[in-house]
């Protein structure tokens, strides 16, 4: 006989709404401002790995992924900057999508870098 188990279902469209709401929305830029400390933190430990690896492969991934991170945040304060002074909307449509854009391809290339140096030194071993 099989027994079976029910699981309390869990509706993860209507979470990302909500986080959605709360971004662009009522939350506004203060979202962001809570954001900014995790990646300035996220980005000092990569420079403290890439400098405790002394160079090499592992060392330049570390550094690749930590100025990703130092790009996102840069991005990420820009954006909260414009979001907290722009009260029309005049400056927010157009160098918030545009320049978001281009950050986010930025940190794409650059911790897609790091992420092949991860693989190299990977493979090396």
């Amino acid at each position: 006989m099989r027994q079976t188990v029910e699981v309390a279902s869990f509706e993860i469209v209507p979470l990302l709404g909500e986080i959605t709401r709360l971004v662009g929305g009522e939350a506004g830029p203060w979202l962001e401002v809570l954001d900014l400390p995790l990646w300035c933190l996220a980005a000092t430990f990569s420079f403290r790995i890439s400098a405790a690896f002394r160079g090499g492969t592992l060392g330049r991934a570390a550094s690749w992924v930590a100025w990703a991170l130092v790009v996102v945040a840069v991005g990420k304060t820009t954006r909260a900057i414009v979001l907290l002074l722009d009260e029309d909307g005049a400056w927010t449509t157009g160098l918030v999508e545009v320049g978001g854009g281009l950050v986010l391809l930025v940190a794409w290339v650059l911790a897609g870098l790091g992420i092949y140096e991860f693989y190299r030194a990977g493979r090396s071993i």
